[in-house]
């Protein structure tokens, strides 16, 4: 499994804040922003904490998850449209498949609901049959 670097960094600062552990976090943070060139933050907050993750890992597949995680995702998800990408083909008359290429389209798809994340989306539900019967159900089930 592969762990990228700033991955390994938001963790580590998203760890930090949660266990109140603020000097080394803080630290380290202020170390690696002024590094790079990027304005220091008077205070942090879990808001600028999930900023900087969000536009770090952007085009790594992480965002559903960890909205999941921050337990926001049924005030992003609940009752938005769904979007498609329809590929538009551009083909020249006379010229081979091979050179075909393609442009994509972002639309609302039509005759479709919204989207609905409920609560209980959050958890799954436990079988609560044999040995597992002492344990409490996930709320919502």
């Amino acid at each position: 499994m592969l762990f990228p670097y700033g991955l390994q960094k938001s963790d580590f600062k998203r760890v930090a804040f949660s266990f109140f552990i603020f000097s080394p976090f803080y630290t380290n943070v202020k170390y690696y922003l002024q590094r790079a060139g990027i304005k220091t933050h008077a205070r942090i907050d879990m808001s600028i904490i999930r900023h900087e993750r969000k536009i770090k890992l952007s085009f790594e597949h992480h965002k559903y998850l960890d909205v999941r995680r921050w337990n926001i995702a049924h005030t992003l998800f609940n009752n938005t449209p769904i979007h498609a990408h329809h590929p538009l083909p551009i083909w020249e008359k006379g010229e081979p498949t091979s050179k075909m290429s393609y442009i994509f389209k972002i639309d609302q798809t039509a005759n479709r609901p919204t989207r609905t994340f409920l609560n209980t989306t959050y958890y799954f539900r436990i079988d609560n049959s044999g040995a597992n019967s002492y344990l409490i159900q996930n709320p919502g089930y």
